[in-house]
């Protein structure tokens, strides 16, 4: 898929650059190539010199190109989405799965309230004002 991808835009590129390039002089600046002049540029040769027939055959066979990228690019998409689907219903839980997951809410503790400190100072005296028996 990506090696067909390529070579459309390869062709796609090649025939961009066969039509605009008809009466242009073409300057090669490293590895760049250019419509002005540069420092280190050289000119050049850029005419296309295939027939129109030769330039029909190409141009058909980058829209079979692009037409096949698109029809790939569809069917991924619709294979990703279904995976996707796959997935997401595989992990995802059953009912009796749903209702072991249920939090259980535990009831809250009863809390025994403390004694006031005056009245466990007061039962402290009492104990220890006691009469002893005698």
């Amino acid at each position: 898929m990506i090696v067909l991808l390529s070579r459309s835009v390869f062709y796609v590129v090649l025939c961009a650059i066969s039509t605009s390039t008809l009466a242009q002089t073409t300057y090669k600046c490293g590895n760049i190539y250019s419509e002005t002049p540069c420092a280190d540029g050289k000119v050049v040769a850029a005419d296309d010199k295939r027939t129109d027939d030769q330039k029909r055959q190409a141009d058909a066979s980058t829209a079979r190109a692009q037409a096949a990228a698109g029809e790939l690019e569809k069917d991924r998409i619709a294979r990703e989405k279904q995976e996707a689907m796959a997935l997401k219903k595989a992990n995802s839980p059953t009912k009796t799965e749903q209702v072991k997951r249920t939090p259980f809410k535990a009831l809250k503790p009863k809390l025994v309230k403390p004694e006031k400190p005056a009245k466990a100072i007061k039962a402290a005296k009492k104990k220890t004002t006691a009469k002893p028996a005698g």
